[in-house]
């Protein structure tokens, strides 16, 4: 089971934020004749800000905020026999974005 959800701050002087939360059940259901391992619950946190400047856009985002070590499951290095290396979600990313609005549509 996942549940995500996200808190979003009103536009104030063209400037607005956002929070989200995600948080994943542990897996516990494996096939053990594949070796696949159980996977443990996890957490992550967004931020993000969004500034605009005319027909620009500025976004600034941060995913991972807590740079939390998880992986999916199943999410897996594999052979087509067994389930090999787990692959990790990537640490904290930053971004930043311009984004034109061309008035076009």
């Amino acid at each position: 089971m996942s549940l995500a959800y996200t808190s979003k701050s009103p536009d104030y002087r063209r400037l607005s934020g956002h929070l989200r939360h995600t948080w994943n059940d542990a897996q516990k259901r494996v096939d053990a004749s594949l070796s696949e391992t159980p996977t443990p619950s996890w957490h992550r946190l967004d931020v993000g800000a969004t500034f605009k400047i005319n027909s620009v856009r500025f976004a600034l985002g941060i995913n991972n905020l807590t740079n939390e070590l998880y992986y999916q499951h199943l999410s897996y290095l594999r052979n087509p026999y067994s389930s090999g290396m787990r692959v990790y979600e990537p640490g904290r990313t930053i971004r930043l974005n311009a984004i034109l609005d061309s008035g076009i549509g």
